[in-house]
């Protein structure tokens, strides 16, 4: 799909035209209701936050318009949407804001939790928390995959295989990944070393309270 960049007149364009590198999409689904409809689709190139704002202002206002209460939007965390985000909470992320059509209703802000347990485990991955002192890492968890290599009648955790610990740049896209490794299962795992004593394992309170509170 090729096309100059066209906001449909929401957003002045320059004198030139110029070919848009992406396809912006708007799409709305139900809450109570179960519907997913594409609103509009713009083609953009080199969006800015400030820009997204105002091009999101306008179809909240149209759908508004037809009859379709507005009462969340919903992105991924690319820095265009937080920005974006941004613009809506006067320079900082908030979960909700008063609604640009109607002061006293509340409009809220979230992101995909897709993307965000996505990011939060590649995060998990590659970093050590330190959260109240206490210790938050991986490294349970790659030990969890080596006893499991090294015994082939025991067999915990059954779903964690090495795209799961050692990840490559297609596997971090995985949400499938990201939810066994927040998962009862998991959770339960750990749990099973730490009570049995197996090296490793002592100090990991931290840890399991992390994969808790994140569980899918």
């Amino acid at each position: 799909m090729v096309g100059e960049e066209n906001t449909g007149g929401i957003i002045k364009r320059n004198s030139k035209a110029v070919l848009a590198n992406r396809l912006l999409a708007f799409v709305a689904t139900g809450l109570s209701t179960s519907f997913k409809i594409p609103v509009v689709f713009f083609f953009v190139r080199r969006l800015s936050g400030t820009k997204l704002h105002k091009l999101t202002c306008h179809v909240i206002k149209e759908l508004e318009l037809e009859g379709f209460p507005v009462e969340r939007i919903v992105i991924d965390n690319a820095s265009t949407n937080v920005k974006m985000f941004k613009c809506f909470g006067n320079g900082k992320v908030v979960p909700f804001v008063a609604h640009p059509l109607d002061r006293t209703r509340k409009l809220f802000l979230s992101y995909d939790y897709t993307h965000l347990i996505k990011n939060l485990r590649n995060l998990f991955i590659d970093r050590t928390f330190d959260v109240c002192g206490q210790n938050v890492s991986f490294t349970p968890i790659v030990k969890v995959r080596e006893i499991k290599k090294k015994y082939a009648i025991f067999r915990p955790m059954r779903k964690l295989t090495s795209k799961h610990t050692q990840t490559n740049s297609l596997d971090k896209l995985k949400v499938k990944f990201a939810k066994d490794i927040f998962s009862k299962d998991m959770i339960a795992t750990l749990k099973l070393f730490q009570n049995y004593d197996v090296a490793g394992f002592a100090d990991i309170d931290a840890t399991i309270e992390f994969l808790e509170i994140n569980c899918l």
